[in-house]
């Protein structure tokens, strides 16, 4: 179901929510853009849960002010910063100290996501979305080259060199009490599940494999315009590129 995300991670979310009892979770958003199209919105209006939002956007405190005053019951935070290993922990810390806790965290910067991931405490999360790129491989737990400055619209004229794999967030997540529980249709975010929740979800889980490719078309050719290509091909122009097997850290 979509109404503020992208995908429908907005009824997925609920119905995480909904099955696993977390009835008014703690939300850290990090890569939150400006607040209209994100994962954390809608449950901050149906289930006044509180939010920590986290991005570089510069009209992020604008849009912060103009939806605190609406939400006045809930825990509504904002943190204008670009974030990388140096200060992804104290972000984290911020957050669970606004908010009390953090029960959900969703990332999705389109760029160093695996690496900012392996910087947080995961034992402190429940449930976590993270926004994957199927480009760089089809089936090896791969992901970019951190770089604290990382911009996807410089690093490669295609936009599609960012990011990691499913199978790279599955290795890390799963070595810290997560399951793979599914992805959007499309195939673009993630959700892992603390795996106390296990048998709370055993008949929609899903399989990685199941999720190889994207119907996404939003690589760009060498003018920047959207080139509408498949992924096949977008594999093929990023081949030379480098990529970090994360099972090396």
């Amino acid at each position: 179901m979509r109404v503020f995300s992208q995908n429908g991670e907005d009824g997925i979310l609920d119905y995480i929510f909904e099955t696993s009892g977390l009835v008014k979770p703690g939300i850290l958003e990090i890569g939150a853009g400006d607040f209209s199209e994100c994962n954390s919105k809608f449950s901050n209006f149906l289930r006044n849960s509180g939010v920590y939002l986290v991005d570089s956007h510069a009209g992020l405190s604008q849009v912060y002010e103009k939806y605190r005053s609406r939400r006045v019951n809930s825990k509504f935070f904002f943190e204008r910063v670009w974030l990388d290993q140096s200060n992804a922990l104290e972000v984290f810390k911020s957050a669970k100290e606004k908010l009390g806790k953090v029960d959900l965290l969703s990332l999705d910067i389109d760029g160093n996501d695996f690496w900012i991931l392996k910087q947080l405490p995961l034992n402190e999360f429940e449930v976590v979305v993270v926004e994957y790129n199927p480009t760089l491989s089809d089936s090896e737990p791969v992901s970019t080259v951190y770089d604290s400055n990382f911009d996807r619209t410089k690093k490669h004229y295609s936009w599609k060199y960012y990011g990691a794999t499913l199978e790279a967030f599955d290795c890390l997540l799963s070595q810290n009490e997560f399951f793979f529980l599914g992805a959007t249709s499309q195939g673009t975010n993630a959700f892992f599940v603390k795996n106390r929740y296990k048998e709370l979800f055993k008949s929609v889980i899903k399989s990685p494999n199941e999720y190889k490719n994207t119907d996404s078309r939003e690589a760009r050719d060498e003018q920047g315009n959207l080139s509408f290509v498949d992924i096949n091909f977008e594999r093929k122009i990023l081949k030379s590129l480098p990529i970090v097997d994360v099972r090396a850290y």
